[in-house]
C-alpha cells in the first residue's frame, strides 16, 4: 500500500520551528489499528488523516479496505472542499487539533492544489473550516470559553509551584488554565511531568495551559534565565529568540503541556487557544489578540473572537511551511 503522506511546520513560516504535524491523504478509510500504527511510525505530537468525502469532487466510491494505492497526483481525487478528517497521537485518537487541521490544509490549498477558497472538514467535534486569508490560514474553531475553579494543588505543586493569579477550565476541550504573574515565570517554568501526571484533580484534565500576559522585557536577559532554570540554555535562549522575533509584539503567551495523552509539552497547540482567546479578550478587552506559545520551537497566531457575546466560534490564524513529502509503503 502507498500513500501520500506530508510533513507540515504549522504556526510558523520557518523551517523546523512551529508545531511539526504529519498529513496523510487516503482515498478509502483505515482502520483504527492501522491509523494510530501509522502515528506511532510518524511519532509527532499529531498525525492527520484526510479523506474527500463521498460524492463531493472528482472521488470514485470506495470502502473501507478498498483501493489505497495513493498515486503521484493526489490531486486527481481531491478536486473538492469537503472532507472528512482525523487525529491522532501516538497513543490515542483526540477529538480536536489546531496544528495538525492546519497543516493539513497548507496540504490540500498548497500542494494538492485544491482551487476552493474555503475547506470544510467532518470532525468528531463538529464542521471545521478552513479559509485562505492573506499569506496565512484561518480556522473556524468551537470557543471553549473557561470557568473559574480552584488550582488543583498537585498540579501547582508539579509545576514548581509557582505563583497563580488564577485559574479555569475549559470544560468542553478539558483543558485546565493556569495563570501566572508574568511570561518570565511561565518561560523558566520546568515541569515535573511524571507528579503532574499523577496530580489529582476534581476536573478530568486532558492537557495544561500555562500563560501570562505577554510583558516587553530584554528577551536575551530572559533567555539566559530560561535555559538556566531547565538546564539547557540552547532551548531557553530559543524559546526567547523566537519570542522576540523580528520585533513582533504578543498580546498573551502560554505553553501546553499534555501528559495525560502522551505529550509532555506541546509546541504550539491550536485547541488550547480556543481557551485562551475568550479567556485573555476579556481581560485585555479586545476581540483581536496576537499570541505567541513559549515552547522551545516556538510559534505565533492571531485570534479572533466573534463579534457578539452569543457567537460560539473562534478564529484562528497562522501560517504553515511543508518540510517533507514523499509516501508511507505498508
Amino acid at each position: 500500500m502507498k500513500l501520500p503522506l506530508y510533513k507540515v511546520d504549522a504556526f510558523t513560516t520557518i523551517p523546523f520551528r512551529g508545531n511539526p504535524a504529519a498529513v496523510c491523504l487516503l482515498e478509502a478509510p483505515l482502520a483504527d489499528d492501522t491509523m494510530k500504527a501509522i502515528a506511532r511510525e510518524m511519532n509527532l505530537s499529531e498525525t492527520a488523516f484526510v479523506m474527500p468525502v463521498a460524492g463531493t469532487g472528482t472521488r470514485k466510491s470506495a470502502s473501507a479496505g478498498g483501493d489505497q494505492s495513493g498515486g503521484d497526483h493526489p490531486g486527481d481525487n481531491y478536486a473538492g472542499s469537503h472532507y472528512s478528517l482525523r487525529w491522532f497521537t501516538p497513543q490515542v485518537e483526540v477529538p480536536l487539533c489546531g496544528h495538525a487541521t492546519l497543516s493539513t490544509a497548507k496540504v490540500l490549498f498548497d500542494e494538492v492544489g485544491v482551487a476552493a477558497g474555503e475547506l470544510r472538514f467532518e470532525t468528531r467535534s463538529g464542521l471545521l473550516k478552513a479559509v485562505r486569508v492573506g499569506d496565512g490560514i484561518k480556522l473556524d474553531f468551537p470557543l471553549d470559553a473557561p470557568v473559574q475553579v480552584a488550582a488543583p494543588p498537585g498540579i501547582i505543586q508539579a509545576l514548581g509551584n509557582p505563583k497563580v493569579l488564577n485559574c479555569a477550565y475549559g470544560r468542553a476541550t478539558k483543558k485546565l488554565l493556569v495563570q501566572l504573574e508574568d511570561q518570565d515565570k511561565v518561560v523558566k517554568l520546568a515541569p515535573d511531568f511524571s507528579a503532574l501526571k499523577l496530580a489529582k484533580s476534581d476536573v478530568e484534565i486532558h492537557g495544561l495551559i500555562v500563560t501570562a500576559a505577554a510583558g516587553q522585557a530584554d528577551t536575551s536577559r530572559r533567555a539566559d534565565a530560561a535555559g538556566q532554570a531547565v538546564g539547557a540554555e540552547q532551548a531557553g535562549a530559543e524559546r526567547q529568540t523566537n519570542a522576540g522575533r523580528q520585533g513582533k509584539a504578543y498580546d498573551f503567551i502560554s505553553r501546553y503541556f499534555a501528559v495525560w495523552i502522551g505529550i509532555d509539552e506541546d509546541p504550539v497547540t491550536g485547541s488550547s487557544h480556543t481557551v485562551l482567546a475568550p479567556y485573555w479578550g476579556k481581560i485585555l478587552g479586545k476581540s483581536r489578540m496576537r499570541a505567541y506559545q513559549a515552547s522551545s520551537r516556538g510559534g505565533e497566531m492571531e485570534v479572533i473572537l466573534p463579534e457578539n457575546s452569543d457567537g460560539n466560534r473562534v478564529g484562528l490564524v497562522g501560517q504553515a511551511v511543508v518540510v517533507e513529502k514523499g509516501h508511507l509503503y505498508f
